[in-house]
């Protein structure tokens, strides 16, 4: 991803900033050098990236206000 100056604005060239794809990662050239050079075996970190991915969307949101809440409670003690 990289920055370019178009009309006096600042763009992302890749797709307006959007997060890449799993797919598109593991499937990157540079990537895949830096796997190869480290042993690692692409279709294995691609599914062990979709895991952890289906995991998180499982998980619950924090939630920011209860937290502050909980902080707030545990300094007046």
């Amino acid at each position: 991803m990289y920055f370019v100056l178009q009309e006096g604005r600042v763009t992302c060239v890749m797709d307006r900033c959007r997060q890449p794809a799993i797919k598109e990662v593991v499937n990157d050239t540079l990537i895949r050098a830096v796997m190869r050079a480290d042993g690692v075996d692409p279709a294995e970190l691609e599914s062990t990236l979709r895991s952890l991915a289906a995991r998180r969307q499982r998980a619950p949101r924090p939630n920011p206000a209860r937290a502050l809440l909980n902080s707030l409670r545990c300094a007046q003690a």
